[in-house]
């Protein structure tokens, strides 16, 4: 065993945080709180920024330092140094910030507020006992249910991995997860987008086999065709494409909600995604007038 702690809720477990942080000296900057004890950041990994972490001695002299997220610092004390800080929870405690740590997902939520670590000054209706250990062996549950048991006898304990936990509760919200199906039915809206494209302009170019073969018979080129046919089935295309750009800046609320870390209005991707739309479109377009051309103008013209 490396580190042992305790805590309300864990990183990615989908729970909401224990209750609110608010700025002491503007409400309306807030961040979410979770009760941890000494031990805790060493045992679920989270990196030290500055500062230091919560101690022994912090929970014997009442409690009221408090740890935050670097989410949380800037959320709080924006354009200022945290350490020395103060901060309530609304209910008129008050916390001193001590350090800085790295930032974890509390939630998939994408609209969770970042956490901040404080220790509880009252007993938790339930907690969660983190342990490090150094390998994967069912002999380190069997051993941290055995002591939890001891220490309270009587009081419910269910001993899991961690990674077993998240997987099970949050499987169907897990980012890759969620990427996998998106870029899935993206793929498929890419292949029915081209096969619309391709079944509608063979078909134009189909009932306009007789004008291209009069064309041909005085004189025009099919290349000439060709381009033709081309630039006339990208007009509607494009107008497609312009209309799709703008209407991202009305969905892009929605996507935003999906997203972590990646920016909605990403001209890039937005760019690639519209030259990939106007390549199919040319392809769809140059391959049934390009057949189109190599048939015999007096056949066609011979037809009734």
């Amino acid at each position: 065993m490396i580190a042992a702690g305790a805590s309300g809720s864990l990183p990615l477990d989908g729970s909401a945080p224990d209750e609110s942080a608010v700025a002491s000296d503007d409400p309306r900057r807030t961040s979410g709180i979770v009760h941890v004890l000494p031990g805790y950041f060493e045992a679920a990994g989270l990196r030290l920024v500055r500062g230091r972490l919560l101690t022994q001695a912090d929970l014997t002299q009442g409690g009221d330092a408090a740890v935050l997220s670097e989410s949380a610092a800037r959320a709080l004390f924006p354009g200022r140094d945290p350490l020395g800080a103060t901060f309530g929870n609304g209910r008129g405690r008050q916390f001193r910030v001590v350090g800085l740590v790295g930032d974890v997902l509390k939630s998939h939520d994408r609209q969770e507020p970042p956490p901040s670590y404080v220790i509880p000054n009252q007993a938790l209706r339930s907690v969660t006992i983190v342990v490090r250990a150094r390998a994967r062996r069912e002999t380190t549950l069997a051993g941290v249910r055995r002591e939890i048991s001891t220490l309270a006898p009587g009081a419910p304990v269910r001993a899991v991995w961690w990674t077993d936990q998240i997987a099970s509760v949050t499987a169907y919200r897990n980012p890759r997860f969620q990427t996998i199906v998106l870029g899935t039915f993206a793929a498929l809206a890419l292949g029915l987008t081209a096969l619309g494209m391709f079944a509608v302009t063979a078909f134009t170019v189909a009932s306009r086999t007789r004008e291209m073969g009069i064309r041909l018979a005085v004189g025009a080129s099919p290349r000439s065709l060709v381009l033709l046919v081309t630039r006339r089935a990208l007009v509607p295309v494009s107008a497609g494409i312009v209309l799709g750009l703008v209407g991202t800046r009305w969905f892009s609320d929605i996507a935003r909600t999906q997203l972590f870390r990646v920016e909605t209005h990403d001209p890039v991707t937005l760019g690639a995604a519209a030259l990939l739309v106007a390549a199919i479109a040319v392809v769809a377009a140059y391959v049934p007038a390009r057949h189109a051309t190599r048939v015999d103008p007096l056949i066609i013209l011979r037809e009734p």
